[in-house]
């Protein structure tokens, strides 16, 4: 499934579109699992995936979350999409080890988190903090929900910044306000 070619309505030759809206692709990702058109669905999962975020920046939160629960959603009909949805987390995990980006890192944990496999994240940042402290301080804000959910409070310990933490929260009260 990973190999197969995104053929949304704005799709032109070959099926790359020729000006991508994610948004508009992820509303036909959802109309063709309605419709029960799932492989042609999970194509344009993939797309919005891969290319999101480098057709508008400001998508990166919501790949990260309304993308990946529909995505699963659709793996809750259609098998090869819940595999597809496995496989980009394991990619993730691999080019993070490969590449030390926070970027691949954030993606294995929004996965894991709309898999409800926060304990692989969890895992990754305790093999993580053994091999490479430096870098799990970078990663740390990410895996912390997954590192609280499995009671690691030593290790989030070890990471937190307690008045840097508290300085960020009164600030983000106070601009909400």
């Amino acid at each position: 499934a990973s190999s197969a070619k995104v053929r949304p309505e704005t799709a032109g030759e070959g099926g790359a579109p020729d000006h991508p809206d994610p948004r508009k692709v992820l509303r036909e990702a959802d109309a063709d699992a309605r419709a029960g058109r799932y492989e042609q669905a999970l194509e344009k999962h993939l797309w919005v995936h891969r290319n999101a975020v480098q057709s508008q920046p400001a998508l990166r939160g919501v790949r990260l979350s309304f993308a990946l629960d529909s995505w699963f959603k659709l793996g809750g009909v259609y098998p090869p999409a819940l595999a597809a949805l496995k496989d980009a987390r394991d990619q993730a995990l691999n080019t993070f080890k490969l590449e030390h980006a926070r970027d691949a890192f954030n993606d294995f944990a929004a996965i894991n988190r709309t898999l409800r496999e926060e304990d692989r994240t969890a895992a990754a940042f305790i093999a993580l903090d053994k091999d490479d402290p430096a870098m799990a301080r970078q990663v740390f804000g990410t895996a912390r929900r997954a590192l609280l959910k499995a009671k690691d409070y030593a290790l989030c310990g070890k990471y937190l910044k307690a008045q840097e933490d508290l300085s960020v929260a009164l600030e983000r009260f106070r601009m909400q306000k």
